[in-house]
């Protein structure tokens, strides 16, 4: 059991949530949020956290009424609380403290202040963990760490948790990046109230063609976007052990040093943290495609500069407002070798000198040598494409180092297309009017990081078909997991037949795509048939069908896991069909047999099996059933959260959603359904349809 110290923050303002959150998972407490008052006591009431930091004033229920709230609750009277507020009013404090607020801080909240806070608030707590933090964390560095929770823990070695100790006081999130000026490099030091010379690693990363990604958004999407995906990727900054030390836009940078002392692996935890930020970034593809559909969007993609040498650290300011610059060489290089993915369509530039302080098991691709502003040598390089398994490493190990190279390359072949987008065709790309195997394409209907998808006319025929394809890399049909799981597809799909499952006509293969030819659906899918707010016995009809479909796919052992109304089609005659099983699971493939603790799905739409990362079985596609029976019968889903965790946390502990009073005839059959435990629900797709059949 994880016995880290969870807060909950409580506030309305995306740009306080952010740096207040980024503040506090910084030293690896567990935070959970709301933006509002009522969302907040829900989510007390739901798990009452360690400690609540809450803003003063907010919509629906401000931080005293929350603050009432949580105090007469008998399990949660005792949880500290520290109230946020506008400006420093003299009395605020006594009538805070007159109503039970353990602290008051006046915004904007230093780093420093909140900390101390926090430690005080939480010591004991803190020294309850003691070592069992450390480890419950995952904060051994040295070590390729995962960013999914049950994903292994590789070369454990324990360091101290934080650096700051290093510096005259703890770093701030504010930071100045200087250009190699001599003149105003000397200024500044000459301002600085402390300053020292360290041997670190730096690291530059940004967002690849996000000017076009933010044109086509409107702005709140845009904070939204930035907030999810910065969350994602200081993760294995921080459990790298590096700072996060400034948001750059749509980039940021970071800091990493070894103590004096021990082992100065700098270099190989900021290579690693680099790696970890690529899968993390390749993994937010699919967060943008729930939390923003229907745009049309660049492939997200990150790029990775990262150099090693001396750094010169200056703390400028009053104890008020503290900010911490580093100058030098070694940062200007790094930020110019971040601005080298741009040219050369590498996920991520290192240079040599980080490359060879990195390890024998860093694995790289090509070497080049790029001129650098402001110096009369050229910079080596290397491409950083992954990690050396460890000679002992067990196969989830090396299925995760598999997964990290894997997305390397996906990211990077993202970067590439990108530059050859101004040639009249990507190289991946086919034209409308060419023929692939047996089929004339018609015109493109979609991409994404796995496959292209066109409509088709079957040439014997006239049939117009889906022709799904697989971009190989050159002279290779071996694209790892990915290729797997397009082949499973086929596998799976093929020796089913039934009225209520997509057909599917055939799986080949050109010297540059593997393709599955599949059944186009010119009606759409049930997502914009749920639009239209369906009558009850429509819902019902509609979820016959589907519980059949279900029923003769548990009947070969497959487990489809992504059930959701964008998988099921509607033909032109009225039927259904059970379409995309591209992660679905069957006993007999074991080259993808999904590790424990692995999460795969649609975050709307898992079972608590799925997102606690347990074993799931068919069971877990009849409670997604239940979920979409109840976004048809009110035309809403039934959980919502401003995150990922906070999805599946309601998945596994919210209680089953309550229909309105006119629906209240559905209730106990939705209950049973969505039972969180899966031996209370139906236990197969035919007890399901004799029960819709006697609603």
């Amino acid at each position: 059991m994880n016995s880290t110290p969870e807060i909950l923050l409580v506030e309305d303002d995306p740009g306080h949530l952010a740096q207040i959150r980024q503040q506090v998972e910084s030293e690896n407490f567990s935070v959970r949020t709301a933006t509002d008052g009522l969302q907040g006591l829900a989510a007390v009431m739901a798990h009452p956290p360690d400690l609540i930091i809450s803003d003063l004033s907010m919509p629906k229920m401000d931080g005293y009424g929350l603050l009432n709230a949580v105090r007469d609750g008998e399990r949660t009277r005792d949880i500290p609380f520290v109230l946020l507020a506008p400006s420093s009013d003299q009395n605020l404090p006594q009538q805070a403290r007159a109503l039970g607020v353990d602290a008051v801080l006046v915004k904007p909240v230093t780093r420093d202040q909140l900390l101390h806070t926090l430690n005080h608030l939480l010591g004991s707590k803190l020294k309850a963990v003691g070592s069992q933090t450390m480890a419950g964390l995952k904060l051994q560095t040295g070590s390729l760490m995962p960013i999914t929770e049950g994903e292994p823990e590789i070369d454990p070695h324990t360091l101290p948790m934080h650096f700051g100790q290093f510096l005259e006081g703890s770093p701030t999130t504010m930071m100045t990046i200087v250009d190699e000026d001599l003149d105003n490099a000397d200024n500044i030091v000459a301002q600085a109230i402390s300053k020292r010379t360290a041997a670190a690693t730096v690291l530059f990363s940004d967002i690849r063609d996000f000017t076009s990604i933010s044109e086509r958004l409107r702005s709140d999407h845009v904070v939204q976007m930035l907030n999810a995906y910065f969350a994602r990727a200081c993760e294995p900054i921080q459990r790298q052990h590096g700072w996060v030390v400034k948001f750059l836009g749509d980039g940021l940078v970071a800091l990493f040093e070894s103590p004096e002392g021990q082992v100065q692996d700098h270099a190989e935890r900021a290579i690693k943290a680099g790696l970890l930020m690529i899968l993390a970034a390749t993994r937010f593809r699919t967060w943008i495609a729930e939390h923003i559909p229907g745009v049309d969007l660049p492939e997200f993609s990150i790029g990775v500069g990262i150099h090693s040498g001396e750094v010169t650290i200056c703390k400028m300011g009053g104890n008020e407002s503290l900010d911490t610059t580093i100058i030098g060489d070694t940062v200007n290089i790094a930020a110019r070798l971040e601005e080298k993915t741009k040219e050369l369509g590498w996920s991520l530039v290192a240079s040599r000198a980080s490359f060879e302080s990195g390890g024998a098991r860093i694995l790289y691709g090509q070497r080049s040598a790029v001129p650098v502003k402001g110096r009369s040598q050229e910079i080596e390089i290397v491409e950083i494409i992954g990690l050396q398994p460890k000679i002992s490493s067990g196969d989830a190990e090396r299925k995760f180092y598999e997964a990290v190279g894997l997305a390397v390359d996906i990211n990077a072949r993202s970067l590439r297309g990108k530059l050859q987008s101004t040639s009249p065709k990507a190289a991946t790309e086919i034209e409308p009017g060419n023929l692939v195997a047996n089929y004339r394409l018609i015109r493109k209907l979609g991409e994404g990081g796995m496959s292209l998808v066109y409509l088709a006319q079957r040439v014997a025929d006239k049939a117009e078909v889906v022709l799904k394809m697989m971009r190989l890399k050159p002279d290779s049909i071996d694209d790892g997991d990915m290729l797997q799981r397009f082949i499973q597809e086929y596998a799976l799909i093929s020796q089913i037949h039934h009225p209520n499952i997509s057909r599917i006509f055939e799986q080949g293969f050109t010297n540059t795509h593997a393709y599955i030819a599949l059944e186009y659906f010119p009606g759409g899918d049930l997502r914009s048939l749920i639009k239209t707010r369906l009558q009850p016995d429509t819902a019902q009809a509609i979820i016959v069908q589907v519980a059949g479909a279900l029923s003769a796919i548990h009947a070969r052992g497959i487990v489809h896991r992504d059930l959701k109304p964008d998988n099921i089609m509607l033909r032109n005659d009225g039927s259904l069909a059970i379409a995309d099983f591209g992660i679905a699971k069957h006993p007999a493939f074991a080259m993808t047999q999904t590790r424990h603790g692995e999460v795969f799905g649609t975050p709307y739409y898992l079972s608590p099996e799925q997102a606690s990362g347990q074993v799931v079985d068919s069971r877990s596609d009849l409670y997604s059933l239940g979920i979409m029976f109840y976004e048809m019968l009110t035309g809403r889903k039934p959980y919502y959260g401003d995150n990922v965790q906070s999805l599946l946390y309601q998945h596994v502990h919210g209680r089953a959603p309550r229909l309105p009073q006119e629906l209240s005839r559905y209730q106990a059959f939705l209950d049973k359904i969505m039972a969180k435990r899966p031996q209370d629900r139906y236990q197969t797709a035919e007890q399901l349809i004799d029960a819709v059949v006697l609603l």
